[in-house]
């Protein structure tokens, strides 16, 4: 089973909020979330964690945040038969968990970009579809957001040349790896895709959370842990 979790904000949490959804977090990943400069990058990474603990109680984890381990090449997984990837662009947060193999994700915006910033990334195939498509910038990001799932859902990261992840019809090959690809449709001015090493025979459940959502996420959360204490709604 795949399930995806998405939510978007539009504006700064009060400061009160923003402790209270902070406070399930382990105390290393809340010191991490505390040296953000920008308040959205902040409010990104917290939403990301609720994202995350809500698909744990989903999937009736007996894991939580604190279990969370890294690989290597720093990414984040569990030691139980679950996996899980985590992505983020403006105000959009996504969240996808499997109990069935590795997964990655990635949410892109849409937005205005230098091409030559990213010659590297792409074969001169890709470039040329990209140029002669009606909307270059929407190709652009059709491409990245396919091969940046598979690299998150290999694991290993920036260590990869976005150039060597090979891309046809359905899916991508990294080396001797064949990672199945999938267009999911959170918002029409972002794309995203989710990359699994296994074929979908079904399609992927999308759950949008809201910020009465998160509150009770917490609630349950640290009523759990018993850590509820003087928090007044």
């Amino acid at each position: 089973m795949v399930k995806i979790y998405y939510t978007y904000f539009d504006d700064k949490l009060t400061e009160k909020d923003f402790e209270f959804y902070k406070s399930v977090l382990p105390k290393s990943m809340q010191e991490t979330i505390a040296k953000y400069h920008r308040w959205e990058d902040a409010q990104m990474s917290v939403f990301g964690k609720l994202l995350l603990i809500k698909a744990l109680q989903d999937f009736k984890s007996k894991s939580d945040l604190e279990d969370i381990l890294y690989s290597p090449y720093m990414r984040p997984c569990l030691c139980e038969q679950l996996d899980f990837n985590i992505s983020h662009s403006n105000n959009y947060i996504v969240c996808v968990i499997s109990n069935q193999g590795r997964v990655g994700i990635d949410i892109e915006k849409c937005k205005i970009i230098n091409f030559e910033d990213y010659h590297s990334c792409m074969n001169s195939k890709e470039w040329r579809d990209i140029e002669m498509s009606e909307n270059p910038i929407t190709s652009f990001f059709e491409y990245w957001t396919k091969k940046e799932a598979v690299m998150k859902g290999s694991g290993e990261g920036f260590g990869i040349d976005l150039n060597s992840i090979c891309l046809d019809n359905e899916g991508a090959w990294l080396d001797d790896e064949y990672w199945f690809l999938r267009r999911v449709d959170i918002q029409k001015t972002f794309i995203t895709h989710l990359a699994t090493e296994y074929q979908l025979v079904e399609e992927p459940q999308i759950e949008s959370l809201n910020l009465k959502d998160f509150q009770n996420i917490c609630i349950h959360y640290l009523k759990k842990s018993q850590k509820l204490f003087g928090y007044v709604f």
